[in-house]
């Protein structure tokens, strides 16, 4: 009766501990890496055309007609317990689209991001020397163009570069961009995060690994489910050890679950 009581007190204790210690583990060896997650959305608003049906649809940006305008969100989540300072967000796109404009802000706390400083005095001195340049063809349709300017106006035009000078741990960064496609298609946008030690990972794919580390969970859950029962089958027959089995496993994956979780937000709250 008393190895019963003992068993059936001292498992879940037991098993609670060991999923909070390789809860830890686990947490040590995903601090080597630090991972942001990343989320690129697309809203279209609207692709220039002419059919019998409907006739001529155009889209205007400040007047000038356009193929195809999409709003692109990238948004990037610290999800990791640290914080960050310094952190630059390249966006570009290829040479068949341009970007018009963008907006941005820290999530939680609407405080706007901007371009980085560099990147748009730039910028501002390829487009200055491309307006300079089209002035004095005016004057003058015989003259050379300037050695690479064609490809630092795309450069400019196709590239941005955001500096975030504080990026801290659980919170998020948004930026919306206004993408013209000079072929009426969809846009093809890329984001990255250029800072020391920092992967990025895509939201889609940290979903599917959420979902393979819970099928792979649930495999060994029936594993040691059946490991168990064997043993207990010797000793206390089909029915107590098909309910002991049943005590170990859930204990196993409950109680170690929650003590992982807690150790999570605790060192994530005060850490």
């Amino acid at each position: 009766m008393e190895n019963s009581a003992l068993i059936t007190w001292g498992i879940p204790i037991l098993t609670g501990i060991l999923g909070l210690v390789g809860g830890v583990i686990i947490e040590k060896f995903k601090e080597r890496n630090v991972s942001f997650l990343r989320k690129i959305t697309h809203f279209h608003m609207g692709t220039t055309s002419q059919s019998p049906q409907w006739g001529r649809i155009e889209v205007l940006h400040q007047g000038r007609v356009t193929n195809h305008l999409s709003f692109v969100t990238v948004e990037f989540s610290n999800k990791s317990s640290k914080n960050f300072v310094d952190v630059f967000v390249d966006v570009w796109v290829d040479p068949n689209n341009q970007i018009l404009g963008f907006t941005g802000n820290y999530k939680e706390t609407r405080i706007a991001i901007h371009e980085e400083e560099s990147y748009t005095e730039t910028v501002s001195a390829i487009l200055q020397e491309r307006e300079g340049f089209m002035q004095a063809r005016q004057m003058n349709p015989d003259i050379t163009e300037p050695a690479n300017l064609s490809q630092n106006v795309i450069w400019a035009l196709t590239n941005k570069v955001f500096h975030l000078p504080v990026f801290n741990r659980n919170t998020s960064v948004t930026i919306t961009l206004l993408v013209e496609n000079f072929n009426g298609q969809t846009p093809v946008l890329s984001a990255n995060v250029n800072h020391v030690g920092v992967k990025v990972i895509d939201q889609e794919d940290k979903d599917t690994e959420n979902l393979r580390v819970f099928k792979g969970l649930a495999g060994w859950s029936v594993i040691i489910y059946l490991i168990f029962f064997f043993f207990m089958f010797r000793n206390y027959g089909y029915t107590n050890s098909l309910i002991l089995a049943s005590i170990f496993c859930i204990s196993y994956n409950v109680l170690g679950a929650f003590l992982y979780f807690f150790f999570r937000y605790l060192r994530k709250a005060f850490f």
